[in-house]
């Protein structure tokens, strides 16, 4: 095959849970649901008028010339109902120059896919700025910035997005730099972000560039008169559509998930997305907790386009 430059959306789609599945079910039977949810995404590739490139064990590779159809792509592979309950699927995208040759394709940007496909958790799709920006604006409203990364080999940080369709919640959590290198690109591009705390029948909303101070000082808005909560307990602010609990005391603060994990923020700072519960000092089960409930809100931004920067 000659080779040929092309200018295109990659996507990389892979299956997790596959190993898990052999030792559960046995090679035979493995073999068919992996097989059965590959053949799938090869279906819907070619239904999106995508190009199917190969499949390496559990996954599949495929460009696009449409932007908006390899989204489309992502989004019905990681909404297909699939046979086997260990299986599930995670998309890298990306947006750039490639060489297609030997029945393959190379270049930078397969190598970004690849690498948001590894970083995405299951159910989700990861995808670079230049994938995102070349989206029709009431998709690129759908993606969430997560941060700038820089990928090992290369000199140029990439902006990393997430897909929030409606219902879904934000799983991968990349870093704490800004989330898009291009400040005029994010002001467009950021959706509406409202975290909510819910503590003493009294409800406290945060927005961009606000700040909620917790703590036993009257000066906090969120105040518990504990000894165990510090006078400056934690904050809560929204930055470029990130919701952030910094936490600042001796005894720490136990955040709770949506998914009812428990883990203990002492002097860190940690993204906040769905909802869960904060107990200054003590876990939320002790039976002198105060427990603080949040909910983080994601909305659309006004037409005109909304100044979220820092």
């Amino acid at each position: 095959m000659s080779e040929n430059d092309l200018a295109v959306a990659i996507v990389m789609a892979d299956i997790s849970g596959s190993s898990a599945l052999y030792d559960d079910v046995g090679d035979t039977d493995a073999l068919r649901q992996v097989g059965k949810c590959l053949d799938n995404m090869m279906a819907i590739v070619e239904r999106q008028g995508g190009t199917f490139i190969r499949s390496k064990g559990d996954d599949v590779l495929a460009i696009f010339t449409d932007t908006l159809a390899a989204l489309e792509a992502s989004r019905e592979m990681l909404s297909q109902k699939i046979t086997g309950a260990s299986l599930s699927i995670h998309v890298g995208a990306s947006f750039g120059n490639v060489i297609r040759a030997r029945d393959d394709i190379f270049g930078d940007s397969v190598n970004i896919a690849a690498r948001l496909s590894a970083m995405a958790k299951p159910g989700e799709l990861l995808a670079s700025e230049s994938f995102v920006e070349r989206l029709p604006e009431a998709e690129r409203c759908r993606m969430y910035p997560l941060d700038t990364i820089t990928f090992k080999g290369r000199d140029a940080a990439t902006g990393v997005f997430a897909l929030l369709d409606e219902g879904s919640q934000l799983r991968t959590v990349v870093g704490k730099s800004p989330a898009v290198s291009d400040a005029r690109h994010e002001r467009r591009q950021a959706p509406v972000v409202t975290v909510t705390l819910h503590y003493a029948n009294q409800n406290f909303d945060c927005v961009d560039r606000k700040t909620v101070a917790i703590g036993r000082s009257s000066d906090n808005d969120v105040v518990i008169e504990h000894p165990w909560v510090s006078r400056e307990h934690a904050k809560i602010a929204v930055r470029r559509g990130k919701v952030q609990l910094t936490d600042q005391s001796s005894s720490g603060s136990f955040v709770t998930a949506q998914d009812g994990y428990e883990f203990l923020l002492k002097r860190e700072t940690v993204l906040l997305t769905g909802s869960g519960t904060i107990s200054p000092g003590v876990p939320a089960t002790a039976p002198e907790a105060e427990v603080i409930r949040y909910e983080v809100t994601i909305g659309q931004p006004d037409s005109e386009g909304v100044d979220q920067g820092s």
